[in-house]
């Protein structure tokens, strides 16, 4: 089945440890379920998750793709400063404790 072209999405999930993992999905919700449930990144399954948000949507594959590589070129400091930009949205998704 072919994917809608810009439907994408880039997220970032705040990790159990503060630590922050970089992502793309077409589907979001499913996406942040597979983290809560330990069956996404390697990353995210042993740290663990505790909120995502969604930073850009409405993307082409490959548009969210180079703006996951440019996310993931930053350091920590400046990832904070992304994750404080996105207010509280319909954007944000938590870990249910």
């Amino acid at each position: 089945m072919a994917e809608a072209a810009n439907q994408w999405c880039v997220y970032l999930i705040r990790c159990a440890d503060d630590t922050f993992y970089c992502g793309i999905s077409n589907r979001p919700a499913l996406r942040w379920a597979a983290h809560c449930a330990g069956q996404a990144a390697r990353y995210t399954r042993s740290r663990g998750v505790k909120e995502m948000r969604l930073l850009s949507v409405g993307l082409s594959r490959s548009a969210a793709g180079r703006e996951e590589w440019r996310i993931k070129q930053l350091n920590r400091q400046q990832k904070q400063l992304l994750w404080a930009a996105v207010v509280e949205t319909d954007r944000i998704w938590r870990q249910e404790a």
